[in-house]
C-alpha cells in the first residue's frame, strides 16, 4: 500500500533501481521550477503533462500494476 506522495516518489526511486539496476537522476531543479524542466521526470508528477500521461509512464517504465483512481486518492502500486 502506498500512501501519500512522498512515499509514491520514494515507491518510485525504489522500484526504479530494482527495475534497471541504476538510480534515478536526482532532479537538478526545485520543485517550484517544475516549468523549467526540459522532459517530464518519474518523480515529479507536474513535470508531466497529465495525470493520465504521467501514471501511463510510470507503470510502463515500472512495469508495475496499479490500482488507482485519481478522483477517489487511490493509488496502490504491485511490483511484479
Amino acid at each position: 500500500f502506498i500512501g501519500d506522495s512522498l512515499t509514491r516518489y520514494q515507491y518510485v526511486a525504489l522500484a526504479f533501481a530494482l527495475r534497471t539496476g541504476h538510480e534515478l537522476p536526482a532532479p537538478e531543479l526545485g520543485f517550484d521550477d517544475v516549468q523549467r524542466y526540459d522532459a517530464p521526470n518519474l518523480v515529479m508528477e507536474r513535470t508531466w503533462p497529465s495525470w493520465p500521461a504521467f501514471y501511463t509512464n510510470l507503470t510502463a517504465t515500472l512495469r508495475d500494476v496499479c490500482d488507482c483512481d485519481r478522483a477517489k486518492y487511490i493509488e496502490n502500486h504491485y511490483l511484479r
